[in-house]
């Protein structure tokens, strides 16, 4: 059994629920009561994953973009993950933001049967999708697995066809289109990087977390997926980066649901120049991992 301390949100909820009542709040109680009290989380049949520590040099602790990469400019450290897993330890690449990887092959792959028609909406997906996803599978299930069938069998080519249509589609070339330069953009960016890991990935279970992105409401797809997916020729690994702060719920449930299917790492990116870098116990500093 482990515990983990209140959040301030739900510490937030009750000073809002006790003013509404009108009582009177001793905020100093309030406050011990925010670091002594504890809710219980079952962790029962997950296997503990040992932190990897990386040592970075951090210029702004008040900045996102303050870590020093190993190109010299300063990034986040999801970058300075990302330099780890592709510079130190060999993998063929790595992308930021792993529910963005898949979310951004599954457009590409369904985006015929995902966008409505409407150019001039800001939002492409069609209604179906977006509000009842599940029922949509349902509905498309049949299309869905012959087009994943045909993925199986030629990956480059399937994806390298969706990709022009993708690249093709209205909502991105027609000049009326309201999300012509917001959604897609991060697939256009990345556009070589995704063809490789889409030609690479399918035997590490890709085609599973594909399924998953698509019966999974848009509004809640990106809680608790990890940070990176960072891929060779022979392995897929996803990894959850962090500084000083800890495993959210939603992260370690993503984390409980997958660990028998996918390589799950978790990065600990500390300053190696700050006085409290390791903590006596030999863990990374300021805060523990919520293993």
């Amino acid at each position: 059994m482990q515990y983990f301390s209140l959040s301030s949100r739900l510490l937030a909820c009750r000073i809002a629920a006790s003013s509404n009542k009108g009582m009177e709040l001793d905020f100093e109680k309030l406050a011990l009561f925010k670091t002594t009290h504890a809710w219980r989380s079952t962790t029962e049949g997950v296997e503990v994953i040992e932190e990897q520590q990386i040592f970075a040099v951090r210029k702004n602790s008040h900045s996102r973009k303050s870590w020093v990469c190993f190109n010299g400019k300063l990034g986040t450290v999801e970058e300075v993950a990302r330099d780890h897993y592709v510079g130190t330890r060999g993998f063929r690449d790595c992308l930021i933001d792993s529910a963005c990887v898949y979310g951004g092959l599954a457009w590409m792959l369904f985006h015929d049967i995902l966008f409505h028609d409407n150019v001039r909406c800001r939002q492409p997906l069609c209604s179906l999708y977006l509000h009842t996803p599940k029922k949509f599978f349902e509905r498309y299930g049949d299309v869905i697995e012959d087009r994943l069938t045909e993925y199986r069998g030629g990956r480059s080519t399937v994806f390298a066809r969706q990709m022009l249509n993708f690249c093709s589609h209205p909502f991105f070339t027609d000049p009326e289109s309201r999300i012509a330069k917001y959604h897609g953009a991060w697939m256009m960016r990345n556009c070589s990087a995704l063809a490789d890991f889409a030609s690479m990935s399918v035997e590490h279970g890709q085609e599973e977390l594909i399924r998953e992105v698509i019966q999974t409401s848009t509004r809640g797809r990106n809680a608790g997926w990890p940070d990176l997916v960072a891929w060779s020729e022979t392995a897929l690994v996803f990894a959850e980066v962090k500084s000083t702060d800890r495993l959210s719920d939603a992260q370690y449930r993503w984390i409980a649901d997958h660990q028998g299917t996918v390589n799950i790492e978790i990065i600990r990116v500390i300053d190696g120049q700050a006085n409290n870098a390791m903590h006596p116990d030999g863990n990374s500093a300021a805060l523990h991992s919520r293993w």
